[in-house]
């Protein structure tokens, strides 16, 4: 099982990192230590933009809705992915930096 332990649900972009924690733990609650997880992070841009191109998504001939999609593929601000591998409490420690971000 993985739990997220405890993150800030109020942080500031533009600077200031987020930082999380995983815990992998075995069904009896032991944790899972020594083991390697990929780790991916996703920051998105506005999502309200796109959601706007799709107000009439059930009168788009395919044309018009492949147009669109070209959207959708913009929404992904970043992403990276990286390995990491628990500690002896099955924890692994993250931050995502948030420089850049829009």
């Amino acid at each position: 099982r993985i739990e997220f332990g405890d993150s800030s649900n109020n942080f500031i972009v533009g600077g200031f990192p987020y930082s999380g924690q995983i815990k992998v733990l075995r069904q009896n609650g032991s944790p899972v230590v020594d083991e390697t997880l990929e780790i991916c992070v996703r920051l998105f841009k506005d999502i309200q933009k796109v959601r706007s191109q799709f107000n009439s998504l059930w009168s788009f001939d395919e044309d018009a809705f492949l147009e669109r999609v070209k959207h959708i593929k913009d929404l992904v601000h970043k992403s990276k992915c990286y390995n990491d591998t628990t500690n002896e409490n099955g924890e692994i420690d993250f931050v995502v930096p948030l420089s850049n971000v829009p």
